[in-house]
């Protein structure tokens, strides 16, 4: 009885033996049927629906002000920030949805509902944001969608388990499904980081770029 409150709990198998975690709104909990652990450096979970396990991976969304703010894995044993590569996103969403932000699961893939990001300092403006973390390339992606997304559950029709996503106006959805958001064409387009194929005093004319990318 510490003043904090519990926003969730989960299960993950941590170095071959099972863990229930204990996520609390400013502190993290792991038990394994005997010890009751705290996570040290733990930041904790504000939003009870944002907790997904991934792989070896238990991660979840913590709203804070300044930096803290972020989407944090925990790996067994501490629990670290993995969205500093889009915290100009992440410190455009809006405190209203820290208890809010929707999580779920694609193939190897995490995927957050976060609402609408607005940061104009660096102009950024994305509605009804979705930010994907990909595990096998650890690249980071943020897709505005058309839907306000409010549930996600795992639901299995035969041999076939399914993602579906409840939303603001009274639909359910298949995720993912096709190669348009319900209909509506993807927006898309990339950052590169600095090229100096000469040097970063010279002057170069690129004739053509190619650019690959999947789905």
């Amino acid at each position: 009885d510490d003043n904090d409150v519990i926003m969730a709990l989960s299960e993950n198998n941590f170095y071959f033996y099972n863990q229930l975690m204990m996520y609390k709104k400013d502190s993290l909990y792991r038990y394994d049927g005997q010890r009751l652990v705290g996570v040290q450096g733990a930041w904790g979970n504000t939003s009870t629906r944002s907790v997904v396990n991934l792989k070896e991976y238990s991660i979840c969304f913590y709203g804070a002000q300044g930096l803290l703010t972020g989407v944090y894995a925990y790996d067994g044993r501490e629990q670290v920030n993995i969205s500093r590569p889009i915290e100009n996103h992440i410190q455009g969403i809006s405190p209203n949805m820290w208890d809010k932000v929707i999580a779920w699961k694609e193939e190897d893939r995490l995927r957050m509902y976060v609402g609408d990001i607005v940061n104009t300092d660096f102009g950024i403006n994305v509605p009804n944001a979705v930010i994907t973390w990909d595990y096998n390339t650890r690249a980071w992606s943020v897709d505005p969608i058309d839907d306000i997304i409010t549930a996600q559950v795992k639901f299995r029709q035969g041999n076939v388990r399914s993602t579906y996503l409840g939303t603001g106006t009274d639909s359910v959805m298949l995720t993912p499904s096709g190669n348009s958001f319900n209909g509506q064409p993807i927006p898309w387009s990339f950052d590169t980081t600095p090229i100096y194929p000469l040097s970063s005093e010279a002057n170069g004319d690129f004739t053509r770029i190619q650019t690959l990318h999947e789905n």
